[in-house]
């Protein structure tokens, strides 16, 4: 019996050295080198490939590194900024629909202390009315006050104003 068991072994053992062998020529192969290569020199082209393949996990592990970086930076300047309102300073919309709360830009002058308008003494500027008229319309005030209803004594009263309207 134990003739038998080492007869089945050696069998199993061939058997496996021989799937074994098969599959080292299809993986030689496959990568691309000629079967007579010999175990020395497989090691070598083994070991070359080793540092290609570490370079280059070096690389990933760099980039990838790079990446989170960047993410990172990208994260920190989208949550960084507000959405810009629309204001009269910075788009088409008018002052009148300005949020409340905006505050209106200041004129970049600074002040001189004078009123708004024209100064004293200063010389005026008006349109003079025109000769060449071509129509009068007069309008006399209500015969009675608006405020108290009293009638009021037309024979008293003086121009107040003139004005001309130009087409």
């Amino acid at each position: 019996m134990e003739k038998d068991f080492n007869t089945g072994l050696r069998k199993g053992i061939e058997a496996d050295r021989v799937r074994l062998t098969h599959r080292r020529r299809q993986l030689i192969r496959e990568m691309g080198y000629s079967e007579d290569l010999d175990s020395t020199e497989l090691a070598e082209k083994l070991h070359e490939q080793a540092l290609v393949v570490d370079v280059l996990n070096r690389n990933l592990v760099r980039r990838d590194e790079e990446i989170e970086r960047l993410k990172a930076r990208i994260a920190e300047l989208e949550g960084g900024t507000k959405p810009v309102v629309k204001t009269s300073a910075n788009s088409s919309v008018p002052p009148s629909k300005n949020p409340i709360g905006i505050p209106r830009t200041q004129s970049q002058r600074k002040p001189s202390g004078r009123k708004t308008g024209g100064q004293k003494g200063h010389q005026g500027s008006t349109r003079m009315q025109s000769d060449n008229v071509t129509g009068t319309e007069r309008w006399y005030p209500a015969a009675v006050c608006p405020e108290c209803g009293k009638p009021l004594d037309m024979e008293s009263a003086t121009v107040a104003a003139t004005r001309q309207v130009v087409d």
